[in-house]
C-alpha cells in the first residue's frame, strides 16, 4: 500500500521545499498524477500548475520555507526605479544626507515628463505632492530604506570601513593569543538630534552616519 511522502495534517499551504520534493518524488516514480493527487490529497489544478511551474521551483534560490516563487503584488509605477535606487544607495554610500525631498528632486531633474504626467492625473496641487511624498516613502521602504536620525561623522562610510578593518588587522595581531573571555568590547556612539533634516533615508541595516559638513546643509539662516 502506497504511504505519504509528507506528513499527514491539515494543510491548506505548500512551502517551495515541499513543492519540490513531491514534484521530485513524482519525477522518480511510477505513480501517475491523480495517484499522487489522491495519495497527498492535493487538488488535480493544484498539482497541474505545479507541474506547469516545475522548471522554475527547480531553478529557485529562494528560501525554500516561503510559500510562492515571488514576483506578486502590484507592478511597479516607476519603471526607472533602478536608476533612483542606484542615487539613492549613491547618496548614503557618499555618507550624504537622503531624504524624500532628494528623491523628488531627483525627478524633477531626471523625470521632468513622467513627474508633470504624474501629478497632472491629480485631483489637485496638494493632493498630488501628498501622493507623490507617499509614492516616494513606499519606494524607500520598499527596497530596504528605514527613516532613521542622522548621526555626524567626520569620515565616509566607506573611509571608517577601512579604518576598521585596518584596526581589526592589528588588534588581532597583538591580541590574538589572549583567550576571548579576557578582550572586552566597548562602543559608544554620539548621537545629536537638534539638527536638520530630523530623519534621512538609510538602508536597513545600514549606519546612519554623514558627513559632519552636512549638518547644516539644509539649515537657513537669517
Amino acid at each position: 500500500m502506497q504511504t505519504s511522502i509528507l506528513r499527514q495534517r491539515v494543510q491548506k499551504g505548500y512551502s517551495l521545499g515541499d513543492r519540490i520534493k513531491l514534484l521530485r518524488a513524482y519525477e522518480n516514480s511510477s505513480l501517475s498524477a491523480c495517484a499522487i493527487c489522491a495519495i497527498e490529497g492535493i487538488a488535480r489544478s493544484t498539482w497541474q500548475t505545479w507541474l506547469t511551474k516545475k522548471a522554475k521551483y527547480m531553478a529557485t534560490t529562494r528560501n525554500k520555507k516561503l510559500s510562492s516563487l515571488g514576483g506578486q503584488g502590484r507592478p511597479v509605477h516607476m519603471t526607472f526605479g533602478t536608476d533612483l535606487l542606484a542615487y539613492m544607495r549613491k547618496v548614503r554610500g557618499d555618507s550624504h544626507n537622503l531624504t524624500t525631498s532628494h528623491m523628488i528632486t531627483w525627478l524633477k531633474t531626471h523625470q521632468p515628463e513622467w513627474l508633470e504626467s504624474y501629478l497632472g492625473n491629480k485631483t489637485n496641487d496638494d493632493r498630488a505632492y501628498k501622493c507623490l511624498l507617499a509614492m516616494c516613502q513606499r519606494f524607500a521602504h520598499r527596497h530596504g530604506f528605514a527613516q532613521r536620525v542622522p548621526c555626524f561623522s567626520k569620515l565616509k562610510k566607506a573611509e571608517l570601513q577601512e579604518l576598521q578593518m585596518s584596526f581589526s588587522a592589528s588588534f588581532w595581531t597583538k591580541y590574538g593569543d589572549q583567550p576571548l573571555r579576557d578582550i572586552v568590547n566597548v562602543d559608544e556612539t554620539a548621537v545629536n538630534y537638534d539638527m536638520p533634516p530630523r530623519r534621512i533615508w538609510c538602508e536597513v541595516g545600514e549606519t546612519s552616519e554623514v558627513e559632519a559638513k552636512e549638518k547644516h546643509s539644509v539649515r537657513l539662516t537669517a
